[in-house]
């Protein structure tokens, strides 16, 4: 492996966590309907729509992107093991795809389209069919992903009950999370704004 790529992997996914962490919690006012997760949304944005933030934060992504990639190429050339070690490298990989794919989408409908990516941005993903049928499972897989991917890095130093507690959390939080986005709790009905966005 590359010792040194690893520590700045392990420094980065420190910091990314606290993006993460933050992000997640803004989804969690959901339950409370959607003006309570705009409001939350709007709190943290103050963070990470900081210019200088942001900034550091799409560096941050892409240099982990990189490194990921690195790794696990190092990871399967010297041989994965079973159980932890495949799930380190699934989880990685649906990591980096999500890493990628998320905040471009999520920029690019901010600068090109001048879209909102609030509440109705993620929703409009969750009750319009198709698109229900693939984003659904790939949020699900996506905070999967993310904690077992943790679980993993905590399973390797030998903190095994934390690991098994991380996966489990892969589990339930989008479990937690998601069923707001659905119109599952109430009603949505997307602004027009995010109706043309989405062809309807």
């Amino acid at each position: 492996m590359f010792p040194r790529t690893l520590q700045i992997h392990r420094m980065l996914a420190l910091f990314l966590a606290g993006f993460v962490v933050l992000h997640l919690a803004s989804h969690l006012f959901a339950w409370g309907g959607i003006a309570a997760h705009n409001q939350a949304l709007d709190w943290v944005r103050l963070i990470y729509r900081n210019p200088v933030v942001e900034t550091v934060l799409v560096i941050a992504i892409l240099a982990q992107i990189v490194m990921g990639v690195r790794l696990a190429w190092a990871r399967i050339r010297q041989g994965v093991s079973p159980g932890w070690g495949y799930l380190q490298l699934g989880s990685g990989a649906i990591l980096m795809i999500f890493l990628f794919i998320h905040p471009l989408a999520t920029l690019l409908a901010r600068t090109q389209m001048g879209l909102d990516t609030n509440f109705y941005w993620p929703a409009g993903t969750l009750i319009l069919a198709p698109l229900k049928y693939f984003f659904y499972p790939y949020y699900t897989l996506a905070l999967f992903a993310i904690f077992s991917h943790i679980g993993c890095a905590l399973h390797f130093r030998g903190k095994r009950g934390a690991a098994r507690i991380m996966v489990l959390a892969g589990v339930v939080i989008p479990a937690i999370i998601l069923p707001p986005f659905t119109g599952a709790l109430f009603p949505i009905e997307l602004p027009p704004a995010h109706a043309a966005y989405y062809g309807i």
